[in-house]
């Protein structure tokens, strides 16, 4: 998450709840308020998930088991191993200088063959 999304986050989070506070505590009123204002957001899915945290949610959502396993010094390696079925086993690996860059291309590298492998039968934009 950039500091401009952040700063957005703060600032609808402090505007949401000045309505909520000046409303009553009424929920319903919020809603009512923000979610003309949320939905292009929702809908548009500009933000986009980290790869990461959409490797997991997408195994999880589908009950893939899914294994990570990070070696090295000096050049980390990460490798996420998925199992979308009982035959089928993607791999995707990555190495580079630091924890958070190895984690991040390892799960691009997973996302891509996964969307490559499966795209008729998940639903995944």
């Amino acid at each position: 998450m950039t500091i401009d999304e952040q700063v957005l986050g703060d600032i609808l989070e402090a505007l949401a709840g000045a309505v909520f506070v000046d409303g009553g505590f009424n929920l319903d009123l919020t809603w009512e308020i923000f979610e003309p204002i949320l939905e292009p957001v929702i809908a548009n899915r500009k933000n986009k998930l980290h790869p990461v945290r959409e490797l997991l949610e997408l195994s999880q959502k589908y009950g893939f088991p899914l294994e990570t396993d990070v070696f090295g010094e000096g050049m980390v390696n990460v490798t996420y191993t998925i199992r979308p079925s009982n035959i089928e086993v993607i791999t995707g690996t990555a190495a580079a200088k630091d924890k958070r860059s190895s984690m991040r291309h390892a799960a691009l590298d997973c996302l891509n063959k996964l969307k490559v492998t499966f795209s008729i039968f998940l639903c995944i934009c």
